[in-house]
């Protein structure tokens, strides 16, 4: 009988002592709460699978990049940022102005080739004078609706590219941006009324002022097809002398895991832009074809999603 009433005893002793002592009052300031979290229960964090896209000069050549920005939504790679040289601004700002590939297509179909084309025939020999941007400035107005380059979803870059210096901008409005660097070249008139804050100039790398705003990522380099310019076409010389600019400056500033895409030309003319569909769709198989490999190489995880 004394067996058991010890053993009872025993039990009391051990039920009413908890594996976790509450604080008394010779621990002071002690903290009562649930335990800490096992770090081995729930998923792993997964890198962040975002990208800035930048895309060169080429005029319609640009439209490529149209295609590549479709060609990471179809494999599920987030663009966090866009930037653009020339047309290549173009592009960027139709995307980042609605950071949705279908906007992007309908903004650049909006897109007048007589906007942006030297003179022809014999008003080229009447007239020495370059074209007018007002028509430029309007459509850009009309298809970005005065939109400020501060207020977008996802960050845009417009930059420019003069005598081999570059420099951008990130303020302003998106059509007065975009209309700047659209009338650097020869055969038109500087853009009206293109306000804003003045373009910062890039003294060292572009990569190296997008890390100072926080953005460490890869960056996916469009650079647009060279066409072979007919000689004695002033405006294509221009052109393919801004596209091998680009490709220098990308040499530069490109690092290991940035991704470099030129899709094959497909037009002979770099105001082509009533093939716009066939120049999209050859940068983004281009890109479709480089960007499985690249994303295995940066070991992240492919998520594909419906065309």
């Amino acid at each position: 009988m004394m067996a058991v009433v010890a053993m009872l005893s025993s039990c009391a002793t051990t039920k009413g002592t908890p594996s976790n002592p509450t604080p008394t009052e010779s621990q002071p300031g002690a903290f009562v709460g649930p335990p800490a979290p096992n770090a081995a229960f729930g998923p792993e964090l997964q890198e962040k699978q975002e990208v800035l896209v930048m895309v060169g000069p080429g005029m319609a050549s640009a439209l490529s990049g149209a295609g590549v920005i479709r060609a990471l939504h179809d494999q599920g790679v987030r663009i966090a940022a866009v930037a653009g040289v020339e047309f290549g601004a173009m592009i960027t700002a139709s995307y980042a102005t609605a950071a949705s590939p279908n906007t992007m297509d309908w903004s650049l179909l909006q897109f007048q080739r007589d906007w942006v084309r030297p003179k022809e025939g014999l008003t080229r020999f009447i007239s020495n004078s370059p074209r007018s941007s007002r028509e430029l400035h309007a459509g850009l107005k009309k298809i970005f609706r005065n939109q400020p380059l501060d207020a977008l979803k996802i960050p845009l870059w417009v930059v420019e590219s003069l005598e081999g210096r570059l420099s951008s901008s990130t303020s302003g409005s998106v059509s007065s941006s975009v209309c700047r660097v659209l009338t650097t070249v020869q055969w038109l008139e500087p853009c009206e009324a293109a306000g804003g804050a003045p373009f910062d100039q890039v003294s060292g790398l572009l990569r190296d002022q997008w890390e100072r705003v926080g953005l460490r990522m890869p960056v996916i380099w469009v650079i647009p097809a060279r066409i072979s310019a007919v000689e004695g076409d002033r405006a294509a010389t221009r052109i393919e002398a801004e596209i091998a600019a680009f490709a220098r400056t990308v040499e530069l500033s490109r690092a290991d895991q940035d991704l470099v895409v030129t899709p094959p030309p497909v037009i002979s003319d770099y105001f082509a832009y009533g093939r716009r569909s066939e120049i999209i769709y050859s940068g983004r198989q281009e890109a479709k074809r480089q960007i499985g490999p690249w994303l295995s190489r940066l070991g992240w995880t492919r998520v594909k999603r419906s065309p």
